[in-house]
């Protein structure tokens, strides 16, 4: 059942206690089995293979340009989720290898729309994707193209990894200052992402003005990209961009992958935004919840539901977690980090070895459900 919390204003936010939830462990890894035909495994070396379904034939990872392609046989198909697409592929296009003739879906590198693989490094474990990453990490609060929407803002970067990187904007809730959700800026920045976490011009601002904040501070890290003598100056992938938000924030990022379809990802944290419904989203989109929230909780299953079925979306819901469970990556045992930046490394960056790590259900979740299978 749908609950409808209320929100309590200000005075009630400011006594809730900073804290998380009861920590919990990962889920078993499982097999994943497709509605139409076949159970699907992760692949090795960027390769997949698909056992036999319901009158159709084994799926088998074809090599491609630095990555693997499905090539899907006649029968009843499954989705992919071992191989990449080869690099260049098209962008959105249904399995990057062909439509299997017996009705097989959409691998879900197409349908982020990403455009071949971005795979770098070591592969992904759950321990890798749920901690902090290799590259140094560098800040700095000045220099950026200062945005009319949002206050004081910190641009994080790694300083020794390979260009060009792709960009992410965090904005925090009601009265919430920056440093609030600034430990996603360090955590994603050390895995090769520019994240640019801002705090409001007004602590009351509401979710639309969050959201005009987000595109603001997007706009400011497009803009480092050419800025003469900055740090990022000609390092950026500006195609590639996403946005984070918690609480009115949450609801922020929400209304942006609503209104602006070339973002890449959208992630919802504890959004508020009672009511509102985002029927045009069509921005891969993860929501973080939790059982314990007297502000937010019970409105992500309301925004879940209503996002189109043919956007890739998720929801994760702690079971005893509070309405700041989702503030830092390293809450209920690293469990936030993973599937936070296993949600960018897929739909943002392109890199399906982390596809494995976000269809396995959680031990700590109450509500976990998504359209990824």
């Amino acid at each position: 059942m749908l609950r409808s919390i209320g929100f309590l204003g200000a005075s009630a936010s400011l006594l809730l206690a900073a804290c998380s939830g009861d920590s919990g462990s990962g889920g078993k890894n499982s097999a994943i089995t497709s509605a139409g035909g076949g159970t699907v495994f992760g692949g090795a070396a960027g390769t997949s293979t698909v056992t036999p379904g319901a009158g159709g034939a084994p799926t088998i990872g074809v090599p491609g340009g630095g990555g693997a392609n499905t090539t899907p046989i006649a029968g009843n198909g499954g989705t992919s989720l071992g191989g990449a697409p080869p690099v260049g592929g098209t962008a959105g296009s249904t399995s990057d290898g062909g439509s299997p003739t017996g009705g097989g879906s959409t691998d879900l590198g197409g349908a982020a729309g990403t455009a071949g693989a971005a795979m770098t490094g070591d592969a992904p474990t759950m321990q890798s994707a749920s901690s902090a990453g290799t590259y140094k990490v560098v800040t700095y609060t000045s220099g950026y193209k200062d945005g009319a929407n949002f206050a004081d803002a910190t641009v994080h970067y790694p300083s020794d990894a390979t260009p060009p990187f792709p960009i992410v904007a965090v904005v925090p809730g009601f009265v919430s200052p920056q440093s609030s959700i600034q430990a996603w800026g360090p955590f994603l920045a050390s895995h090769g992402i520019v994240t640019m976490t801002i705090g409001t011009n007004s602590p009351a601002d509401p979710p639309a003005t969050r959201e005009l904040a987000l595109m603001d501070a997007i706009d400011s890290l497009i803009a480092e990209n050419t800025r003469q003598d900055g740090p990022l100056m000609g390092k950026l992938d500006v195609t590639k961009k996403a946005t984070m938000g918690w609480s009115m924030g949450g609801g922020g990022t929400l209304l942006a992958a609503n209104d602006h379809p070339d973002l890449k990802a959208s992630i919802s944290m504890c959004g508020w935004n009672p009511g509102v419904t985002y029927p045009k989203d069509t921005v891969p989109t993860l929501m973080f919840a939790a059982t314990a929230d007297p502000l937010a909780g019970g409105q992500s299953q309301g925004f879940y539901a209503s996002i189109p079925m043919t956007t890739p979306k998720e929801l994760y819901e702690v079971n005893g977690g509070s309405h700041f469970i989702a503030n830092d990556p390293a809450n209920e045992n690293k469990q936030i980090g993973l599937y936070g930046l296993s949600w960018l490394e897929v739909y943002l960056v392109g890199d399906t070895r982390y596809e494995q790590f976000l269809t396995v259900m959680p031990m700590n979740s109450s509500t976990f459900t998504n359209n990824l299978m």
